[in-house]
């Protein structure tokens, strides 16, 4: 007597993974509704005077001039007391240490892209992107 099993393909496989995580992303996008609203502090610099560029998608992106980021990231901190130090907030921002956060609140590093733009997902001033799955490939 033979016993069978039958295994699901990789490419199967595979696209039960991804359907199981995408569930996970999608919940997680709903619960972004419900966040709280952040009122800016009473000393908030006249960020206007700064233009907007920094709000821009990849093409037009600016960095922030260091006074956003200082007034961004304290905000964000004093919101949120499990990263008010630069060392949380660099590891939620995925970036390797403290370093990082210093230099761009001190306006010697400009934020790059990526890391602005995750924070400015995480604060709701821009929507997540949402990359769609062209094919699932078994090569």
């Amino acid at each position: 007597m033979s016993i069978s099993i039958d295994i699901p393909s990789l490419v199967e496989q595979q696209r039960f993974v991804i359907s199981q995580q995408t569930e996970e992303a999608i919940s997680k996008l709903r619960s972004c509704q419900n966040a709280p609203v952040i009122q800016p502090p009473a000393d908030w610099p006249a960020i206007q005077q700064y233009g907007r560029n920094h709000l821009s998608g990849f093409d037009e992106y600016q960095p922030p001039h260091c006074d956003i980021v200082r007034a961004y990231f304290a905000a964000f901190q004093s919101a949120f007391p499990e990263y008010s130090s630069d060392d949380s907030l660099a590891k939620l921002l995925r970036l390797s240490d403290s370093r990082r956060i210093r230099a761009y609140k001190s306006g010697k590093e400009s934020v790059p892209y990526g890391v602005w733009d995750r924070f400015l997902v995480m604060t709701g001033r821009k929507t997540q992107e949402v990359i769609p799955v062209f094919a699932y490939m078994s090569i």
